[in-house]
């Protein structure tokens, strides 16, 4: 008896680069979908069902041995919209973030003017800020495009921290 070959899961979704394997996505999706017994007009549901995806990967052949093949198997299925699962596979092939080097980002002050001295009332005095340390962002994806990722990924995704980092010479 042949013994199976099983595929990693990045192989299977990955075309080239980042650019997903539509037909091989959509393979998933509607395996998924035959496993939960779901009508094909019917919306994936929410609730991932992770024995349901186990299925499919045992069918396609897939190997799902590390956390990161299930969750790219989960990414394949948890959105209703087969457009938001390619956009997020899409990014997550495109690999990690790293934070162009190259680009030094230095604030400007403004010119300054004379200013009227006066006290400022007690009761104007605005009261202390919050630093935030962490922002959660939601990007819609309009356009899928290499130059888009490129952007996202070295640009909009930085660290903060790195961007105001006193710079020396």
């Amino acid at each position: 008896m042949a013994e199976r070959q099983f595929q990693s899961v990045i192989d299977y979704l990955r075309l080239t680069g980042s650019t997903v394997h539509e037909e091989h996505l959509t393979t998933i999706r509607d395996r998924y979908r035959q496993v939960l017994q779901l009508a094909a007009d019917v919306p994936l549901p929410d609730e991932f069902k992770e024995d349901k995806i186990a299925e499919v990967a045992r069918q396609l052949n897939l190997q799902i041995d590390t956390d990161e093949a299930r969750d790219y198997l989960q990414d394949c299925v948890i959105f209703a919209d087969i457009n938001d699962a390619r956009n997020m596979i899409s990014i997550r092939l495109a690999g990690e973030v790293q934070p162009m080097a190259e680009i030094i980002f230095k604030p400007i002050d403004p010119p300054t003017r004379p200013t009227p001295t006066m006290k400022p009332n007690r009761s104007s005095v605005l009261p202390n800020f919050t630093t935030l340390t962490e922002i959660d962002c939601l990007l819609n994806i309009k356009m899928q495009a290499p130059e888009v990722d490129q952007f996202i990924h070295t640009f909009l995704l930085q660290d903060a921290k790195l961007l105001h980092q006193p710079i020396t010479t």
